[in-house]
């Protein structure tokens, strides 16, 4: 019996051990497939960050087109609004020009200024006392300067030349000027001609090659300028010598100041170096001493650069002027007149 029983233990532990190895196995095989499960998850899930993902470099890859596309646009629109305003600031500056070349067309004289250039002094119809101080002076050939000036000069006209200094304008205006007053009317003693210098040094310079040049003439000149006793300027003054060389100053200073002394007999007015009778401040007085010539004076300027200010003075103190530009020295400031700040009125 006791066998039995033993035999009977045996076989439920036996069976115990069974289950639970089966137990164990089923455990195993369950936890295996929770496992796998899991992977599976996790792998659907990493395709779906996949997909995800590259949907949504799709979409930034769309969105960069985009803006490119936008930036390309809006270049465009950029560029053509460039193009427009361009092409309206040509058609500004080209009208402006057009209306700048009626308004001298009104004011210039066209006669084209006549050039000698490689001829002699004999060619520009000068008498023979002048031509023997220009031969003493050792000339021999006319500047080009000269040989556009003279002819104009001789035939009365008003000229706004352009040249620089050097260049031989002294004798432009003054041989035309002398040879006119060769045939003045002598009973009667005149100042018939005045000429404006900015500077002591120019106004000496000018003066000395005046009367060289008429040498052999009985042409007077004089010249007004500082560091002279008041007193015995004046008393030459009112000799009325033919030609006054003077600063603006000096001048003004005599003509308010001294009685007797007067440019009623003013036949011919030339301002020589006008833009720096401009820059050095003489405005006022060069507009005075215009208004004290005659109206039905010839006038001649002369400078070596025609800013926005010069054209003013010409304006004001030419008529029909013949423009003569030479040697290539023409410098324009068209806008306002920058190289000062002075304005002289265009009207009397």
């Amino acid at each position: 019996m006791e066998e039995e029983e033993e035999e009977e233990d045996e076989e439920e532990e036996g069976s115990e051990e069974g289950s639970a190895e089966e137990e164990g196995e089923s455990g195993a095989e369950s936890d295996d497939s929770h496992i796998s499960a899991d992977e599976e998850e996790d792998a659907v899930a990493r395709e779906g960050e996949s997909e995800d993902e590259g949907e949504g470099d799709e979409d930034d890859d769309q969105g960069e087109e985009e803006e490119e596309e936008d930036g390309d646009g809006e270049d465009g629109a950029e560029e053509a609004r460039q193009k427009k305003e361009s092409k309206k600031e040509e058609e500004r500056k080209r009208r402006l020009l057009e209306q700048k070349m009626e308004e001298e067309a009104a004011f210039f004289d066209d006669a084209p200024a006549p050039s000698a250039v490689g001829t002699s002094f004999q060619q520009l119809h000068l008498s023979r006392p002048l031509l023997k101080g220009v031969t003493a002076m050792g000339f021999t050939t006319p500047t080009l300067i000269q040989s556009m000036v003279i002819p104009v000069a001789l035939q009365g006209k008003d000229v706004c030349a352009s040249s620089r200094t050097g260049s031989g304008k002294t004798a432009a205006f003054a041989l035309p000027f002398l040879e006119r007053l060769l045939f003045r009317a002598r009973r009667v003693a005149a100042t018939r001609v005045l000429v404006l210098t900015p500077t002591r040094e120019l106004a000496v310079q000018a003066h000395s090659m005046i009367e060289k040049l008429a040498q052999f003439t009985d042409i007077r000149s004089y010249i007004v300028i500082g560091g002279v006793k008041n007193a015995v300027q004046e008393q030459e003054l009112r000799k009325k010598p033919d030609v006054v060389v003077a600063t603006p100053g000096r001048m003004i200073d005599h003509l308010r100041n001294a009685p007797g002394i007067g440019f009623e007999g003013v036949e011919i007015l030339v301002l020589d170096e006008a833009d720096r009778l401009l820059e050095m401040g003489f405005t006022e007085e060069v507009q005075e001493l215009v208004k004290m010539c005659p109206v039905n004076r010839q006038t001649m300027l002369f400078s070596a650069t025609m800013t926005h200010d010069v054209n003013q003075l010409a304006a004001y103190s030419l008529k029909r002027p013949v423009r003569v530009t030479a040697d290539g020295s023409i410098r324009t400031d068209e806008a306002e007149g920058s190289l000062n700040s002075v304005r002289v009125p265009t009207t009397l």
